[in-house]
């Protein structure tokens, strides 16, 4: 049996965690994400259905993807994609490796890239420090993220892990304010959740002819 003062204290603590939460806005910014990511799905399927409906032949394209470019420049693309502010949705990686031979080696493949990529642009931001003209530059293109990193720390580097926030940009940022190192390497882990995730809702949940 667990001795009431435990309990007490293990209620404690969650007190002061809620209120913190509550206080710092975590409750608001998880939500907004949350809807967000949901409305992104949404017209991800919207969007999916009537293109191929009505417009492009999926298939087609896949095919010329999968018989005519070189795998490893696509996974290089990809990398360099997640390493410098992720100019190209993951998502459509995702979409191309459905087709591959392995389709689940590919994914784990993109979710080793992704890791990667969050990796190197935290060094690429550690570096950036250095260079004050660049770093200006970084800090007053990214200021929104700068604020949210400042603001919420590892939740924020784990949303943009896992969920439809600027990954790329925000463990560059994190890389720009020295945040640690061991730390920030923990919580990107969660972008194999986000990949794998990803891919099962393309693999299945669209349940379209791509």
């Amino acid at each position: 049996m667990i001795p009431k003062e435990k309990i007490r204290e293990s209620k404690h603590r969650v007190n002061v965690y809620h209120n913190y939460f509550r206080r710092s806005g975590i409750y608001r910014f998880v939500g907004r994400t949350l809807i967000r990511l949901f409305l992104l799905l949404l017209a991800i399927v919207v969007v999916f259905y009537f293109v191929e409906k009505y417009l492009i032949d999926f298939n087609a394209i896949f095919k010329y993807l999968f018989e005519e470019l070189n795998h490893y420049i696509i996974f290089l693309v990809f990398y360099l994609s997640e390493s410098v502010l992720g100019l190209i949705p993951p998502d459509l990686f995702i979409a191309w490796v459905k087709h591959c031979t392995h389709p689940y080696l590919g994914v784990t493949i993109l979710s080793i890239l992704s890791y990667l990529g969050g990796v190197t642009s935290y060094y690429i931001g550690n570096n950036i420090r250095k260079i004050k003209q660049v770093n200006d530059f970084i800090i007053r293109k990214f200021e929104k993220n700068f604020q949210l990193v400042e603001r919420y720390g590892g939740f924020v580097i784990v949303f943009a892990a896992l969920f439809p926030l600027p990954f790329s940009p925000i463990t560059m940022v994190a890389g720009i304010m020295n945040y640690p190192s061991k730390k920030l390497f923990l919580l990107i882990l969660f972008r194999f959740f986000r990949i794998f995730g990803y891919a099962a809702f393309i693999f299945w949940g669209l349940n379209l002819s791509i």
